[in-house]
């Protein structure tokens, strides 16, 4: 019964973080690290401190965020939770991006894409193509950056994820 309520209450976390509404989030992912703590559910918190991270990473709290990340990131891998773990570099390539530093967020991206192609999320593997050419961008490596957005674009027509496309192909028309 728990472990459902935990559940819920992550999916609310994350509905209200894509829609903005930040605290109401965290208050969400609070309750989903109460809960899993005490059911003893280590996916479930790993799923709390990723919730957190995340939410931390849009608000501009970096540091905070990482910090956050690295909790999941250790209980990841005592599970070896493969798509777990590349979602976290992923989102530290996100933060390392934002911060700047594209050398660490090209480090996470490829770390990311090298464990999507491993377990063929597809979906994924779209997604961290992209981001590797916005960090490509950057720097000001327009041809790296094309090459990623087409793979992306590649992936995303072979899924028929035509509604993800325009992203892609925005990403494009500012190299252009």
């Amino acid at each position: 019964y728990i472990l459902i309520i935990s559940d819920a209450q992550y999916v609310l976390g994350s509905s209200d973080r894509l829609f903005g509404y930040y605290e109401e989030a965290l208050k969400h992912f609070e309750l989903v690290l109460d809960y899993a703590e005490s059911a003893g559910y280590s996916e479930g918190v790993a799923k709390a401190y990723y919730g957190m991270g995340s939410v931390h990473q849009r608000q501009g709290n970096y540091e905070l965020g990482l910090e956050v990340l690295d909790k999941s990131m250790e209980i990841r891998e005592s599970l070896n939770d493969r798509k777990g773990i590349s979602d976290i570099f992923s989102i530290k390539g996100v933060i390392f991006y934002n911060k700047g530093a594209f050398a660490e967020a090209l480090s996470f991206h490829n770390k990311t894409l090298e464990i999507k192609a491993e377990i063929d999320d597809q979906k994924g593997l779209a997604t961290t193509y992209n981001n590797i050419g916005a960090v490509y961008v950057g720097i000001g490596e327009y041809p790296q950056s094309l090459e990623f957005f087409l793979k992306s674009i590649e992936v995303k027509e072979k899924m028929g994820l035509r509604n993800a496309l325009s992203k892609s192909y925005s990403n494009i028309g500012v190299i252009n």
